[in-house]
């Protein structure tokens, strides 16, 4: 058996293509052993090689798998840290999920959890159970059919208190109408909120998680410019404020001051919370922003325009159809965390010189971690420890 690290968007690329319906063994898999240490298998006769693709963000690992009796290939492979991982398997080329999998995403992965002892905030816990009510409306922001993602508390059902709500944004996706699904995905967002609550961490509170991005027809027009920038960070506090507030307020039992309600993001989605959030401080008055996508300061190979001309476009483009709207002050928090070893790290401190300048008061922590789900659990599992209290 072999390891390999490659590069992420190399394997994206391949795994984007059409999924092989491989038949899988009478065998179960993942197994996950005392040691940490992961066994897989799939029942593939007629392939020449099997590949399997083991992803945190920022890291993919490759573990080859061996040809065994019966066309079953298998590998053990480890031992792994605690937490989530996604994987997914290659055959002859080709992409495909592991069927004996239940947890899986809507896409090729499937998704692996290495326990902790004792069991982390993100594990499945003998814990009252919240709901997912899975909700979709046409925009008239951005021209499409959306779709978006309601976790409300264990007890809301019979309960009669209005509410605060967090609304939840993903990160950079790939303008499929499944982004909304990430935080909840690969999150594990409804488990977390239940251990939260059930530990008093967190208060009860809802959880709207929707699809931040252009359709994937919108973005491929516009592709990664200017106005591609301004088409995004415009619709998107738009469709928040005129459509999706509305609808979450007339349809569940919510608190409808600023001070119940907050809104954070991870990445693109921190960026977008920036953006949404410091021009309506009318309608949020706790603002979080884990790992943000900015550019550097000065344009180059990824980014056409430096970060200074890049969030002025954001917040121009985020408060160009309200009356009165500039970039403002959350009248309660506004929360900022990166990763130490995040490739976004020096951008994001001279982020944080930009708010300075604008006389933004924030609260700001760095972690060990990259640009990863594991940060992004424990952000929001501090972020929510702050917020409606």
């Amino acid at each position: 058996m072999r390891i390999r690290i490659v590069a992420a968007f190399l394997w994206l690329a391949v795994l984007a293509g059409h999924e092989v319906l491989a038949q899988q063994a009478p065998t179960q898999s993942p197994v996950v052993h005392a040691d940490q240490t992961v066994s897989l298998s799939l029942e593939a006769a007629g392939a020449d090689s099997v590949i399997a693709v083991v992803y945190q963000f920022a890291r993919i690992d490759t573990v080859d798998l061996a040809r065994g009796e019966g066309g079953v290939w298998q590998a053990t492979f480890g031992p792994l840290d605690p937490g989530y991982y996604l994987y997914s398997f290659v055959i002859d080329g080709r992409s495909a999920t592991d069927r004996q999998n239940d947890y899986r995403t809507k896409d090729v992965w499937a998704i692996l959890l290495i326990p902790d002892d004792p069991p982390a905030f993100y594990e499945e816990q003998d814990v009252p159970r919240g709901v997912l009510h899975h909700h979709r409306h046409r925009s008239e922001a951005h021209g499409d059919w959306r779709s978006y993602i309601v976790y409300t508390p264990p007890g809301y059902e019979t309960g009669d208190t209005p509410l605060p709500v967090l609304y939840l944004l993903h990160g950079g996706a790939d303008g499929s109408d499944s982004n909304h699904l990430f935080w909840e995905d690969y999150g594990a967002v409804s488990v977390i909120m239940d251990n939260l609550i059930a530990d008093a961490t967190s208060v009860p509170m809802i959880v709207v998680m929707p699809n931040i991005l252009l359709s994937a027809v919108e973005a491929r027009s516009l592709g990664f410019s200017p106005r591609g920038f301004e088409r995004t960070f415009g619709a998107f506090p738009q469709y928040l404020r005129e459509e999706l507030v509305p609808a979450i307020d007339g349809a569940y039992r919510t608190r409808t001051d600023a001070t119940g309600r907050g809104i954070a993001g991870l990445s693109f989605g921190g960026l977008m919370s920036l953006a949404a959030g410091l021009t309506h401080t009318h309608m949020f008055a706790w603002v979080g922003t884990f790992s943000p996508y900015v550019p550097p300061e000065e344009p180059g190979r990824y980014s056409p325009v430096g970060q200074e001309e890049f969030l002025q476009t954001a917040w121009s483009a985020a408060r160009a159809s309200l009356e009165h709207g500039e970039v403002g002050q959350p009248s309660k928090l506004l929360w900022h965390t990166c990763g130490i070893a995040d490739g976004l790290y020096d951008a994001n401190q001279s982020l944080l010189g930009n708010l300075s300048r604008r006389q933004i008061d924030y609260q700001s922590r760095s972690t060990d971690g990259q640009h990863t789900w594991s940060v992004w659990q424990e952000d929001l599992r501090a972020f929510t420890g702050l917020v409606f209290k």
